[in-house]
């Protein structure tokens, strides 16, 4: 599902409803139908990822940066970077998952593409959320490193949901669904073919 909309439109506002970073007074969010509001907290937030613009990556190695603080197998942390289609670089480092990355190594040269990969999808992946939420998460890159990771978030399809926050219409032409916010509603909503016949 692609969420599109102006600035202001109320995109993130959502999206973090859907995070349960911030509360939301009226309605529900059902998963796997179950009302969110009688599921705890850290349950919801072990089968929910979020992956933001502005990637956090911490001063250590790769390997930690996927890992983000939990008692996961590097066997696990290998899978998730195969996911997110970027083991093979990984693996072509002269330290691999030892890489140390981060503002403490600045001699670790990577593309934005290749954080985003590692500090934003294979973290995320690690976690095996049932849902994946993006919030601009392509938007920073350049044209060829967004194409390539929207490729690889079209072959999670049906593995998992993916909610993406966009003004990109590009990012949202293969969703199945496209939500159109304005001014905090829904406007419109379908595919994106059906929304937009004339492009």
């Amino acid at each position: 599902c692609s969420i599109l909309g102006s600035s202001g439109a109320g995109k993130s506002t959502l999206l973090h409803c859907l995070a349960r970073s911030i509360p939301y007074d009226s309605g529900d969010i059902y998963l796997d139908d179950q009302a969110v509001s009688e599921t705890s907290l850290n349950s919801y937030r072990e089968q929910v990822a979020v992956v933001f613009q502005e990637t956090m990556v911490l001063n250590g190695t790769i390997a930690e940066n996927i890992a983000f603080g939990r008692d996961i197998t590097q066997a696990a942390i290998e899978k998730a970077a195969q996911e997110a289609e970027i083991h093979d670089f990984i693996e072509s480092l002269p330290k691999g998952y030892s890489t140390e990355i981060g503002e403490d190594f600045p001699t670790t040269n990577l593309s934005g593409g290749q954080l985003q990969r590692i500090a934003g999808l294979a973290r995320a992946f690690a976690g095996c959320p049932k849902v994946l939420l993006l919030d601009e998460a392509t938007s920073g890159l350049d044209p060829e490193s967004e194409r390539s990771i929207i490729k690889t978030l079209e072959k999670m399809k049906g593995k998992r949901t993916i909610i993406s926050v966009t003004h990109r219409h590009e990012t949202a032409l293969s969703s199945d669904l496209v939500v159109i916010l304005d001014a905090g509603k829904v406007l419109k909503s379908g595919k994106y073919a059906e929304l937009y016949p004339e492009t």
